[in-house]
């Protein structure tokens, strides 16, 4: 019989893990003993559904059983980038530590974590504490607390590539050595990681300056990728008019509900989660009885672990998820993922396919629905990546000075008073703060001073904290952005029909305009920030602005749109060559109907004798008040070109432009017809690469994107309260004010680093002013329209997949036609006064008249209305009236004469909010017959707009 690692473990650890159905050690579990035996720093990196997870715990809890000391304290520290993780790693971990074999204590603690449950952790602490970033934060200065992690051997960082690239890693980097200098000794850290790019970064990250073995299992996984674009079928066309949408995002519906129906268990994952609620809403809408589970962020934890359990326990058949469903939150057996739209990046494909099959040894199988030419180019060369194992490569916030001086005040927190020489140790060990140099630093800590966060003597050889440093260090636990949701609200029917983010209201959000939310495009008619709520109405008007599609991108990088570049380069060769346009690709991984529109696509392109952006040329066009740049560099590089390109241009014409950006292409927006498309050649050549910089950074500084940026780091450093919000801020002032400060210079190196990409977009200048990249012209005249590709841009833009096809027009008439019929309104006659009524308006004839007199001098008010019967009696007694009751009955008068001439229609536009008889006049001049009902009806809706947009004004006089 074959001895195997689970016969090295203590007989009764071996007999827990097979009662827990362990029978034989997985292949990553025996790659991984010998450096837990050894107490080795390790970073394991494994396929998702590899078994990590228990490859580390059984043996550590081996090692734990062997070593257990008899004094209390924590020994265990597993941390995790999510409470959703927590909670399912002490599912699945509770019984077997429960075992009266073993009894190892396991407690999991992060924010929700009642007090009752911390009093207990407190006073009997567990062997193991499965905890988030967060939660590290806040216990390693709690005085009582932090003794228990001073027995600390091991800490376990699970799913670590969601940490590493974010400034939450940055903070748990130092958490990590703040830890040891408690402990007084070095832990044994390990590290479990999906597949990633960067596995020596990300394992150096771990540790530091100490050794480190990476254990890299990911070349173990078997995927089986298909790219596919719908064909449309006569069916698809009668589905389209059902569900309200395209035929051809019908064909997608189709097709998904093929797959889903052919397969046991099915995953979908979409890249917003508009997208999810749009994708579900169509389902619901096609199959009614259908059952399937949405899951995002946005969602409450309730509905999310609904969705998690009802999927596990086969009760549902598909599970539509944006990025919250990558990680490894056990949600049973999946033997299918689709990826709706391409999923922008080569390592997140590996994640989310990696799903399907979610057993050693199975095949992950994916298939991606794509939606147009640029989305199956650019599926087709991330799968090939993946195939090939490519990966991107990790970033990390080094030297983030939010992160540092929080841990700064983290570290006195932790010793009450130091010198900056120890602060700067402990900092320096950190692979985040590894290039920090000590007049940065210094810079650092004088900024903290100036703020009264530390106080200090003898030149920072004794640093204290100040009275405000408790706040300062809780307030900023987390790295992750506070935001706040805005309720958008129909200004027709007045119902939430969602919220916003405070950051698109303060970087995208003023009156006038557009954006895409369930799949209709609305224009915002006024922003109330105290009250965090938006007044929108539907678009129903022809406009040439293109909406904001909601929900952050997630960026392509260069090495992905170069290579979408270089296929688009090798497409046109054989195309005008007359060869197959088969051979550009791989026939395994991508359909036929797919290939076909590719083809269709290109052949229009030209047949028109219009250049085509590669890899080494960029097109600029121009048609109509547009200038689109066609550029393959990626999402950063170009959002980088166009601010640089548009600063010039605005410069030059001394105006604002407009700027969307995609990774293929940069659409100017002119407030005049555009027509010099050499310009931007022109501009590229007369500008220096190396002045590139000081270009970008006037122009971001003077942007929503920096300055909403800038207040969200200003929170972080506490020169902002919690409480005070974004719009109330004179913004522009405040960056001038800290220019030159730790905060300024964070603002700049964090958009440097999540937003733009300085050091490809010098390269591609260099590139054009030496001629490896050329710039050809197109001029597009009105009438003719953009080029097939400068369309099919314009699309890419808006995912029109996601937009509904019906009308809005007619949906909106009949919604404010219903609730202004259905209004009750008092009616009282001015002549006779002695007659007064609530009517519907519906019921009323085309001219009202008194009932006791005959008179159809009617004023009309509110149904509860008793001012003015009272104001009327007050002046028939001949008392004298107020300034107040004196208007009520002018403004009496004014609705009965309107009524007296107008008749019911004037009731109804005197129903609408905010209108009152001024403004009725001025819509019923236009004398209205039968066939104008519906222009009635807009000009009503136009009316109650227009109130909604200065009510702030009218409410405040």
């Amino acid at each position: 019989m074959n001895l195997t690692i689970f016969d090295q473990f203590l007989p009764k650890l071996k007999k827990v893990i097979e009662k827990q159905g362990f029978l034989t050690p997985t292949k990553t579990q025996t790659a991984v003993f010998n450096h837990i035996r050894n107490k080795k720093n390790t970073l394991l990196v494994a396929p998702t559904g590899s078994g990590k997870t228990e490859a580390v715990i059984f043996p550590v809890f081996d090692y734990f059983l062997r070593h257990r000391q008899k004094t209390t304290g924590i020994n265990i520290l597993y941390i995790t980038p999510l409470r959703a993780l927590n909670r399912d790693i002490f599912r699945r971990l509770i019984d077997l530590g429960n075992e009266k074999e073993i009894k190892i204590k396991i407690n999991v603690r992060h924010g929700d974590t009642s007090q009752y449950e911390r009093r207990k952790q407190l006073l009997n602490p567990p062997d193991m504490l499965i905890i988030t970033p967060e939660t590290l934060q806040a216990i390693l200065p709690a005085p009582k607390f932090k003794e228990h992690l001073k027995t600390i051997e091991w800490v376990i960082i699970d799913e670590i590539h969601e940490l590493v690239d974010s400034k939450r890693g940055s903070q748990l980097s130092v958490a990590l050595e703040r830890l040891e200098e408690l402990t007084k000794k070095e832990f044994t850290r390990f590290g479990l990681s999906a597949t990633i790019g960067s596995p020596q970064k990300v394992a150096t990250f771990l540790v530091g300056n100490r050794d480190v073995e990476v254990v890299n299992l990911e070349f173990e996984k078997q995927y089986e990728f298909k790219i596919e674009y719908p064909k449309i079928l006569e069916s698809d066309k009668k589905m389209a008019q059902t569900l309200n949408c395209k035929v051809e995002m019908a064909s997608r519906i189709r097709r998904l509900m093929e797959l889903i129906e052919a397969h046991k268990s099915t995953l979908i994952f979409v890249n917003t989660r508009q997208e999810a609620e749009v994708l579900a809403s169509l389902l619901t809408h096609l199959k009614p009885n259908f059952t399937f589970g949405v899951h995002h962020g946005s969602l409450s934890k309730s509905v999310r672990i609904e969705a998690e359990n009802r999927f596990k326990n086969n009760e549902i058949k598909a599970l539509i998820s944006t990025s919250s469903m990558e990680l490894g939150i056990d949600v049973g057996f999946i033997d299918l993922v689709v990826q709706f739209r391409s999923p922008k990046q080569v390592t997140r494909l590996i994640q989310r396919v990696g799903r399907a099959g979610h057993k050693i040894g199975e095949i992950s199988k994916g298939i991606l629905l794509t939606t147009n030419v640029d989305d199956i180019c650019e599926s087709y060369i991330i799968v090939k990546k993946a195939l090939k194992h490519e990966l991107e490569e990790i970033k990390i916030h080094e030297n983030a000075l939010d992160v540092l001086a929080h841990q700064v005040v983290g570290i006195l927190r932790d010793k009450g008073s130091t010198t900056a020489r120890v602060i700067f140790s402990i900092i320096k060990r950190s692979y985040i703060y590894r290039n920090l140099s000590k007049s940065k630093f210094k810079e650092l800590l004088e900024f903290l001073k100036s703020q009264n966060v530390i106080w200090e003597e003898n030149n920072f050889n004794l640093i204290k904290p100040r009275r405000g440093m408790f706040q300062y260090y809780f307030n900023a636990l987390s790295m992750i952005p506070d935001t706040k949701k805005f309720k958008i609200i129909n200004s027709t029917t007045k119902r939430i029909i969602g919220t916003l983010d405070d950051k698109f209201v303060a970087v995208s959000g003023r009156v006038g305009s557009l954006f895409i939310m369930r799949g209709k495009s609305w224009k915002i008619i006024s922003v109330d920030d105290e009250e965090e709520k938006i007044i929108v109405g539907e678009k129903y008007k022809e406009s040439s602005e293109i909406p904001r599609w909601l929900g952050e991108q997630i960026p392509v990088p260069f090495t992905i749109a170069d290579e979408v570049g270089k296929l688009r380069r090798k497409i046109q060769t054989v195309l005008k060559s007359n060869e197959n346009i088969n051979q550009s690709f791989e026939d395994l991984i991508i359909d036929s109907d797919a290939i076909s529109e590719i083809k269709l696509l290109f052949q229009k392109q030209i047949s028109e004798k219009a250049d085509i952006g590669t890899d080494q040329t960029i097109v600029t066009e121009c048609f109509d008040n547009y200038l689109i740049i066609h550029a393959c560099f990626g999402l950063k590089e170009n959002e980088t070109l166009a601010r640089v390109i548009g600063a010039l241009l605005e410069t030059r014409f001394r105006v604002n432009i407009g700027l969307r950006v995609d990774p293929y292409r940069i659409i100017l927006i002119f407030p005049f017809e555009f027509a010099h498309p050499n310009i931007i050649e022109e501009s590229i050549m007369e500008t220096n690469p190396e002045h590139l910089e000081s270009i970008l950074e006037i122009t971001l500084k003077n942007t929503n994107l920096f300055r909403y940026k800038f207040y969200q780091i200003a929170r972080k450093f506490n020169v902002i309260a919690k409480k005070v919000s974004f719009k109330s801020l004179n913004m522009k002032g405040l960056v001038k004010i800290f220019q030159n400060t730790p905060l300024y210079e964070e603002t700049m190196r964090d958009l440097g680093l999540e937003k733009i990409n300085l050091a490809i977009t010098k390269k591609i200048f260099q590139k054009i002013h030496n001629g490896e990249i050329k710039i050809k012209e197109i001029i597009r005249s009105k009438t003719k329209g953009p080029t097939p590709f400068g369309l099919a841009g314009l699309e890419w833009l808006i995912p029109k997949d996601f937009i509904l096809t019906k009308s809005t027009k007619g949906i909106i008439l009949d919604t404010i036609k219903k609730r202004l019929l259905n209004t009750q309104k008092k009616l009282f006659c001015m002549y006779c006064k002695k007659w007064e009524r609530i009517n519907t308006i519906s019921l009323l004839p085309e001219k009202p008249e008194c009932p006791k007199c005959g008179s159809r001098f009617l004023a009309v008010s509110h149904f509860a209305n008793t001012e003015l019967k009272k104001s009327i009696n007050l002046q028939q007694r001949n008392q004298k009236l107020s300034k107040e009751e004196k208007k009520i009955i002018q403004t009496a008068q004014k609705s009965a004469n309107l009524v007296l001439n107008y008749g019911r229609k004037a009731i109804i536009v005197l129903a609408a909010r905010g209108v009152g008889p001024t403004t009725t006049i001025r819509i019923l001049e236009k004398n209205y017959d039968s066939k104008d009902e519906e222009e009635l009806f807009l000009d009503i809706l136009e009316a109650e707009r227009r109130f909604e947009r200065t009510r702030q004004f009218w409410d405040s006089k």
